[in-house]
């Protein structure tokens, strides 16, 4: 049982030192700047304009089926190993 204080001393050294660590970033990323735009410039100039995305067709009614298509049955490859393989019969 020798090993207990210096396990329980290790576990606290870790958990203190990942706090540490945790608020030492959180520091470091509240006073970090703003992240910048991405023109550079204001962003309410006509020239930031994001173009309007494009709409889908609706979809087919749930009962048609004209859109559907028939799955075609593949044939599997087939392997002929002509190689012998070795067997080591055991470890």
């Amino acid at each position: 049982m020798k090993n207990k204080p210096f396990r329980t001393f290790l576990k606290a050294w870790i958990t203190a030192a990942s706090l540490g660590a945790f608020f030492f970033g959180w520091t470091v990323l509240g006073h970090s700047g703003k992240p910048a735009t991405a023109s550079g410039t204001d962003t309410t100039s006509a020239d930031s304009q994001v173009a309007p995305l494009p709409t889908l067709a609706p979809l087919p009614p749930v009962g048609s089926r004209q859109s559907l298509q028939p799955l075609t049955q593949q044939q599997q490859p087939s392997f002929n190993f002509t190689q012998p393989r070795f067997r080591t019969r055991g470890s």
